[in-house]
């Protein structure tokens, strides 16, 4: 017991709760999260209260409150989604541009990319300016 309340009430918030967790098994840090939420339900959802009680944040309490779903509790555990971009974009400037850039910014250390752009177009060259997503200047 713990602030005068029994903590075993998994059954009696999420029904038939000790037939699932049979069925599924859950890490140890979903099995910790799941207390969680059942401490939350059982304490009239209270978040302040149980974020005290296990020693939370309330950021990561709310967090994983919003990405709990009582019938999936698969959503407890962490997500192991590659967060690499599916596509990645391929340079457009060929490898001869690319040795003549290197060539001219060794020689012309002060130069910047604006001017180097046009010697390279005056010597026959197409190169990519790449806008910047931060701003819009151009990036040689």
């Amino acid at each position: 017991m713990h602030c005068g309340v029994a903590m075993r009430n998994h059954g009696k918030i999420i029904p038939e709760l000790s037939r699932v967790r049979r069925t599924i098994t859950l890490s140890k840090v979903a099995k910790q999260r799941l207390k969680w939420m059942d401490f939350y339900e059982s304490h009239g959802h209270n978040a302040r209260l149980t974020c005290r009680h296990f020693g939370l944040s309330p950021d990561v309490f709310y967090r994983r409150k919003n990405r709990y779903q009582p019938g999936h509790l698969a959503s407890l555990e962490d997500h192991t989604v590659n967060h690499r971009p599916t596509h990645v974009r391929r340079p457009t400037t060929g490898p001869d541009t690319v040795a003549q850039i290197e060539q001219l910014r060794e020689q012309y250390t002060c130069w910047g990319k604006k001017k180097l752009h046009a010697m390279l177009k005056e010597e026959g060259h197409q190169p990519y300016i790449q806008q910047s997503c931060k701003s819009a200047r151009p990036v040689l």
